[in-house]
């Protein structure tokens, strides 16, 4: 289980709002069902979301997402996990209310309008809560990934996560993180045969669940090896990198060392940039990709600019406007 710390108080309200609209048929939930950590403050522990550590604030730019991790997306009739109006349940990532400044919370129904599953969860399923954001340099994620405690004041309740669930007035502060960069330690090869060699920061930094959720491979299935060839970067958006996922590599509770990839070059003039992603758990679609990836790294793909004996480097100053992140 991880732990959290930190005691906040405030008052105020601004909530960003992202329209969905509800299927026209559904098997309503017979009650509603809170899930998220921000309310119910009096009566049980909360959960703040530290969005500006790293630079994450909630700007309207987020992408939301709600999903029956054990059924799959399909439970709320989206397909995929983020849909071009993104996130079920409008209005569930909120800033300010009961935390001021930086910090934000999350709050939802299932059952009540705008937030109809297809087919209600069974009271044993694990459902995953999702906020991924950019800040134009860089992206991240943070997932909730908890099962049905129908007993507790929130059916599906992040406060557990931090241990907090009954701990009235508690509250738990949470950091919204970046996605893993390449961390490269070494290269060989010059180009166009380069493989680089390099470590990602473990994913469980973005993760929280407890008991039965309490391994982060729960709901995350794996980190995305993204390239992209071009002049520039193309930024954080995954779709945006022209060559795809060239690697995947199964998420196993731990971070990764000394990773081999063999990037592809397939135009020596251009760059090839690699970023982090991730795909998480759901048995629906095989697995839901992520909207962003993280920072990437250039790998130099002209031998007579590129060091010899480490590509990433370059041995002349670049011209203007060929910038990487």
């Amino acid at each position: 289980m991880k732990r959290t710390s930190g005691i906040l108080l405030g008052l105020g309200s601004a909530m960003a709002i992202i329209a969905l609209a509800a299927p026209s048929s559904h098997s309503q939930c017979t009650t509603s069902r809170e899930f998220g950590g921000q309310g119910n403050g009096s009566l049980t522990g909360r959960i703040a979301i530290d969005t500006g550590t790293f630079g994450f604030p909630n700007d309207g730019n987020e992408f939301i997402s709600l999903w029956d991790t054990a059924n799959g997306s399909a439970t709320f009739g989206s397909g995929d996990h983020v849909p071009t109006n993104p996130g079920a349940c409008p209005g569930w990532y909120v800033t300010g209310g009961m935390f001021l400044g930086r910090n934000s919370g999350i709050q939802g129904y299932i059952g009540t309008p705008g937030c109809f599953p297809v087919q209600c969860p069974a009271p044993a399923e694990l459902i995953s809560t999702l906020v991924e954001d950019s800040n134009g340099s860089d992206a991240g994620f943070i997932l909730y990934t908890v099962e049905a405690t129908p007993g507790n004041i929130r059916y599906y309740d992040h406060a557990r996560t931090a241990g907090i669930d009954a701990v009235p007035g508690g509250v738990g502060t949470q950091t919204f993180r970046p996605y893993p960069e390449l961390d490269v330690t070494g290269s060989h090869g010059p180009p166009p045969d380069t493989t680089t060699t390099s470590n990602y920061l473990d994913l469980a930094l973005n993760f929280h669940g407890a008991g039965a959720t309490s391994a982060a491979s729960t709901g995350i299935q794996s980190y995305d090896i993204v390239a992209h060839q071009g002049l520039s970067s193309p930024g954080r958006l995954r779709s945006a990198y022209n060559m795809g996922v060239i690697k995947q590599i199964p998420y196993a509770d731990a971070g990764i060392f000394g990773d081999q990839i063999a990037v592809p070059c397939p135009v020596d003039v251009n760059d090839t940039f690699l970023a982090v992603g991730a795909t998480f758990v759901d048995p629906s679609t095989g697995g839901l990709p992520s909207i962003y990836v993280g920072r990437n790294t250039i790998v130099e793909c002209d031998p007579n600019i590129a060091d010899p004996d480490d590509p990433t480097i370059r041995r002349r100053t670049r011209p203007l406007g060929r910038g990487g992140r």
